[in-house]
C-alpha cells in the first residue's frame, strides 16, 4: 500500500512539472514573438516620426501638371511606394522621379525633391492635394489649378 502511494505521487510529481514546463515553454515562445512584434512596431513608428515631407506646389498647371514634393525628413523613402489624391480621388496615371538624384538612385533621401508629373488634364480651381508615402505620413495642401 506504501509502495503505491509513492508511485502515485512521483506519477502526479511527473505530471505536474511536465505541465510547468510545457507552460514554461509555451510561455517564453509567445512571450518572444511579442517582442518581436514589438520591436517592428517601433521600427515601424521610428520611421514613420523620421518621415516628413511637403508640397512644395501653390498651383498647378491644368494641362501640365507637375507636382513637386519635398523628403523633409531624415530617412529614405520609395518612390514607387507613394500615394496621390486630389479632391479625394486617387491618382494613379502620373510618373514620379527625383530632381537631381545624385545620392543612391532611385531613393528618395532627404532634402530631394520627388517630379510627380500627372497624365492627364485637371479641372481648374482650388483642389485639396494628398500626398502620403508606405509609413502612412500624409501631407495635404490646397493648390490652385489653372
Amino acid at each position: 500500500m506504501g509502495f503505491s502511494v509513492l508511485i502515485g505521487g512521483i506519477v502526479t510529481a511527473s505530471i505536474i512539472l511536465l505541465a510547468f514546463f510545457f507552460s514554461l515553454s509555451s510561455f517564453i515562445s509567445n512571450t518572444i514573438q511579442i517582442q518581436e512584434a514589438l520591436d517592428l512596431h517601433y521600427k515601424i513608428i521610428d520611421k514613420q516620426i523620421k518621415t516628413v515631407i511637403e508640397i512644395l506646389n501653390d498651383t498647378l498647371n491644368s494641362t501640365n501638371p507637375t507636382l513637386f514634393v519635398l523628403n523633409k525628413g531624415y530617412t529614405n523613402l520609395l518612390i514607387n511606394c507613394t500615394t496621390l489624391y486630389i479632391n479625394g480621388t486617387l491618382i494613379t496615371n502620373y510618373t514620379s522621379y527625383i530632381l537631381n538624384d545624385m545620392i543612391d538612385k532611385g531613393i528618395w533621401n532627404p532634402n530631394e525633391i520627388l517630379v510627380i508629373r500627372i497624365n492627364g488634364n485637371l479641372s481648374n480651381g482650388i483642389a485639396k492635394v494628398t500626398f502620403s508615402t508606405c509609413e502612412g505620413v500624409k501631407y495635404s495642401k490646397a493648390v490652385n489649378i489653372t
